[in-house]
């Protein structure tokens, strides 16, 4: 019985016994169905694996390690994220430096809006840097 594997089913049922390829070859699916998954919603919890392969928790946990050693995907607590996620924003230095005018324009207009006693919450990015620069300059 040299290169097989007996696999015993949840719930103590029957055993089975499975050739090393085969398993091999479950657990590249299992992991390929894995990694699709996380390209498409760029996060998956642990359970929710869970149920979208029909095995154990287990199982899953072992497939993320697997994939996180080939540098595939990124194992977070109590799930994983895909390994690279592309970032299409440029570095905030090089925005600052794009159409600089037209977020002075919108920075002024945006200024307008808030009145004396109003509380204003702003996000960073380099045309609400604008917004604040125009607030304290009607303000200052």
């Amino acid at each position: 019985m040299h290169g097989t594997k007996k696999i015993k089913a949840i719930g103590g049922l029957e055993t089975a016994k499975m050739s090393d390829q085969r398993v091999i070859n479950l657990s590249a699916n299992r992991q390929a169905r894995l990694q699709e998954r996380l390209q498409s919603q760029s996060y998956a919890d642990t359970q929710a694996l869970r149920a979208y392969l029909g095995v154990l928790e287990a199982t899953v946990r072992r497939d993320l390690v697997d994939l996180e050693a080939r540098g595939l995907i990124r194992r977070t607590h109590r799930g994983a994220l895909p390994a690279v996620q592309v970032n299409k924003e440029f570095p905030n230095a090089e925005r600052q430096v794009k159409n600089t005018v037209r977020k002075a324009q919108i920075g002024k207009i945006g200024a307008g809006f808030v009145q004396d006693g109003d509380v204003v919450f702003l996000d960073a990015g380099t045309t609400t840097l604008e917004v604040a620069r125009h607030l304290l300059d009607g303000r200052g």
